[in-house]
């Protein structure tokens, strides 16, 4: 996603069809985003002494952050940029919600192992 965040940042110098800003949204939404969400999915089953694989529901999770960054980036080239950022932000609410639907109870558990500290 930030590879493409790059690319689209470097197109929007040669054109002033691109706002260099949405460029930096698809970084920003889908790199570092994604890496946030991947990061505390990751964490939270091994702190927590869980196997690390998790429900595959949390996949749609990373969907909805990758479709948020891709909404917000490209749809406001071609429509109301307005409704682009209403739409990106609703898609990352329903994507950190899934998170937080499937990751609550597995936090305020106890641990599953006492042999990691």
């Amino acid at each position: 996603m930030s590879a493409l965040g790059i690319l689209l940042l470097a197109f929007s110098y040669l054109t002033s069809n691109i706002n260099p800003a949405d460029a930096l949204h698809l970084i920003t939404i889908g790199g570092i985003g994604l890496l946030i969400l991947a990061m505390m999915a990751r964490v939270s089953l091994g702190h927590t002494g869980r196997a690390l694989k998790p429900a595959s529901m949390v996949a749609w999770a990373f969907a909805f952050i990758a479709l948020s960054a891709l909404v917000r980036s490209f749809m406001p080239i071609v429509y109301s940029p307005h409704l682009a950022w209403n739409i990106s932000a609703y898609l990352w609410i329903v994507g950190f919600a899934i998170f937080l639907w499937f990751y609550t109870p597995i936090l305020i558990k106890k641990r599953v192992d006492g042999r990691r500290g």
